[in-house]
């Protein structure tokens, strides 16, 4: 996905409210959907597990579907979670 840092940055801006804190919309194209998953993954710690519970938490401080978001981040492989869906972790490499 070749992408300047401006595309990037307004990407961000358009899906974003000012100071990244609250996610407004999440995009449909794949594109773009990557660039706000990219952002939102760097709220966790790369050498960490996580409950279900805890992910949602987070998540759900940017948006209220954050079911939906959880989904997207494993799909999207910037997550794996156990078969049984409780301990999530940051995908690496």
């Amino acid at each position: 996905m070749e992408m300047t840092e401006k595309e990037r940055q307004e990407i961000l801006g358009r899906y974003f409210n000012e100071d990244h804190s609250r996610l407004i919309e999440i995009p449909s194209k794949l594109k773009r959907k990557r660039v706000v998953l990219e952002e939102l993954i760097k709220q966790f710690e790369k050498e960490q597990s996580y409950s279900e519970q805890e992910v949602n938490q987070v998540l759900k401080t940017f948006h209220g579907d954050y079911a939906l978001i959880r989904r997207l981040l494993v799909e999207q492989k910037y997550m794996n979670r156990t078969k049984d869906g409780k301990h999530y972790w940051v995908r690496t490499g």
